[in-house]
């Protein structure tokens, strides 16, 4: 017991996708899985501190939280426009959203990708127009020959030659050189066993939309139709938040409208 000392207490409220059960065999510790989402959230918290003078207690209130209603409608939706050509601004149910355009575009397009992985067991390759070759090590080398049948699942196919080994397809929705970096990292890493979710991951984060790109309205209302319909709509496959949440109440408090 520490006499004169305040004690506070923080609730947080998050997705269980956010907390990894199975580091404990009795389950008497849990950890977060993504460490920064949650800190964010927690740093939110300090920065909206109210005290209550009733009970002289001090509450830390998270305003931003990480998860979002799944039974939002477009139709409920208006988009203000884009800023910095990275952000698009919408207001939603009483919100404003300032929405990550990349993280969301990689988002969708990571379920989709994952969604035709698991249906059809690949993923849809193309061929390229002049083969690249691979100057492999010896250990690169090995672990392509031990992981060909996986690696050719994720859209990759190459020629083992004489003159050594060539990359002659790669995920439909790659360049030639994104296709060669991916692939390489795969044979660099310590995996083993492929890491499926990462690999798709970095396929859908070259396929995105970039911070920069400029959005009309209409590529703007797809893309949140799409990001209504996706599994988790709060963060990338990196463990990203795709958006920021402003309470409309809050404004009209600090402006004096409330």
């Amino acid at each position: 017991e520490i006499i004169g000392e305040k004690f506070h207490l923080l609730f947080i409220e998050i997705p269980n996708y956010f907390v990894d059960f199975n580091i404990h065999p009795t389950k008497e510790e849990v950890k977060f899985k993504k460490d920064k989402p949650v800190f964010d959230l927690i740093r939110e918290g300090l920065r909206n501190i109210k005290s209550f003078k009733e009970d002289k207690d001090l509450y830390l209130l998270a305003q931003q939280t990480a998860t979002f209603e799944k039974d939002k409608k477009i139709s409920n939706i208006q988009i203000l426009g884009q800023i910095e050509n990275t952000f698009l601004v919408i207001y939603l149910d009483g919100d404003l959203y300032l929405i990550d355009q990349h993280i969301l575009s990689e988002r969708i397009n990571y379920e989709l990708l994952y969604r035709e992985f698991l249906k059809k067991g690949n993923i849809k390759s193309k061929k390229l127009k002049k083969k690249v070759k691979l100057d492999l090590s010896y250990t690169e080398l090995e672990k392509l020959k031990s992981l060909e049948i996986d690696i050719k699942a994720l859209g990759f196919r190459f020629d083992f030659t004489d003159r050594g080994v060539f990359l002659t397809e790669i995920p439909y929705y790659l360049n030639s050189k994104d296709g060669k970096n991916i692939l390489i990292e795969i044979l660099n890493s310590k995996d083993i066993i492929l890491p499926l979710e990462k690999i798709i991951g970095e396929i859908a984060c070259k396929k995105s939309i970039k911070a920069g790109d400029i959005i009309s309205n209409d590529e703007a209302k797809i893309l949140l139709e799409n990001w209504l319909r996706t599994d988790n709509p709060n963060l990338c496959p990196h463990g990203r938040p795709i958006y920021y949440k402003v309470s409309m109440n809050e404004v009209r408090k600090v402006l004096g409208r409330l």
